[in-house]
């Protein structure tokens, strides 16, 4: 497959699938990698700042000194994706799956681990422990819970028929 890049505006690749492709170094900066099949695809030291990869899935891909800053990875799945000394600021990481992933280097916050999944073979940055990230996910979850549905101010009655004779 042949991408033509047109570096005026940001590249569209969504929901293409690439397993084991060779990006070392590419730069995605803001590209629509949303719905991507990117599985063991070498992104090494490649630039997706803001980058829209939701639902995107980078499993077991090479993801070293990658610059995700501001990236969206709502919903993607990052299993077992070395991310080694990657740049993770402010990227969202809500729903992402992390199991397995080697984040040891990678500058990202407690605070946006608790949005993803993490397991215990997930290699976490030195400072940050998967007790530490169990304990934040509840304060997350109650900042983003949604808002509680009401209940109608009147109860049906069970037996009721309209119009029926009795």
């Amino acid at each position: 497959m042949t991408f033509a890049l047109n570096m005026d505006r940001p590249i569209d690749l969504h929901g293409t699938n690439l397993p084991g492709a060779l990006f070392e170094g590419i730069r995605l900066a803001s590209a629509n990698v949303r719905n991507v099949r990117w599985k063991r695809a070498n992104l090494k030291r490649a630039n997706l700042t803001d980058a829209t990869a939701v639902e995107a899935d980078f499993t077991g891909a090479d993801m070293r000194e990658t610059k995700l800053i501001g990236t969206d990875f709502t919903d993607a799945v990052l299993v077992d994706t070395d991310l080694r000394r990657a740049n993770m600021t402010n990227a969202n990481l809500s729903g992402a799956d992390l199991s397995g992933a080697d984040l040891r280097g990678a500058k990202v916050t407690l605070d946006q681990l608790a949005l993803a999944t993490i397991s215990p073979e997930t290699k976490l940055p030195d400072g940050i422990t998967d007790k530490a990230v169990a304990t934040a996910k509840p304060l997350n979850k109650a900042r983003h819970a949604p808002e509680p549905q009401r209940q109608p101010a009147y109860a049906p009655l069970a037996n009721h028929r309209p119009n029926s004779r009795r």
